[in-house]
């Protein structure tokens, strides 16, 4: 699958992250995407100046082999850090979180796009009991749902939105920043 299938708004969904977070062009610094698929976000961070690199079960160019739970870095290592329909696919999202804001630096800025079975309140409570300052919640599920309905319109079902159909899951965009120690 392509990087636009693999997550809804595909390339364009990202750039409008990056331009929630007030991310501009040129960039400095080094950028890591959690569950980075073929490195499509990762070859965009790269053209936003950023050293950038992935992170997903399956390496490709720019993009190695690992597990978002244990990443193999030190902590404080990235000034951002970016995850696209991913963290829930884990099964342990709030996990990925921490594992997450573990590598971002003290003022670096984590962006996610993903679903998380909870309304918007308990999502706010949890992030911010994560230690980091949100910078954004926005509630996109109406275009998640279209995004699912092209999906199986196309024929590309995807098995996961079976399990989900019976939960309260919502698709939200969410900025953080680490808090200065």
């Amino acid at each position: 699958m392509s990087g636009a299938i693999r997550h809804p708004g595909g390339i364009e969904m990202t750039e409008y992250l990056l331009d929630l977070a007030g991310i501009r062009k040129p960039c400095q610094g080094r950028a890591a995407d959690l569950g980075a698929g073929d490195g499509c976000t990762v070859r965009l961070l790269c053209g936003y100046g950023f050293d950038a690199e992935g992170i997903d079960l399956k390496p490709a160019e720019n993009v190695r082999a690992g597990d978002m739970l244990k990443l193999p870095y030190d902590d404080g290592s990235f000034d951002l850090v970016i995850s696209e329909c991913a963290m829930f696919q884990t099964g342990h999202q709030a996990e990925a979180v921490r594992e997450a804001l573990r590598i971002l630096k003290k003022d670096g800025i984590l962006l996610i796009a993903d679903l998380f079975p909870c309304r918007r309140e308990e999502l706010r409570a949890q992030l911010e009991e994560y230690g980091a300052d949100l910078l954004f919640l926005k509630d996109h599920t109406s275009f998640w749902k279209n995004y699912i309905i092209e999906r199986l319109w196309n024929d590309e079902y995807i098995s996961e939105v079976c399990r989900l159909a019976d939960q309260n899951c919502r698709y939200y965009l969410a900025g953080m920043k680490g808090k200065a120690s």
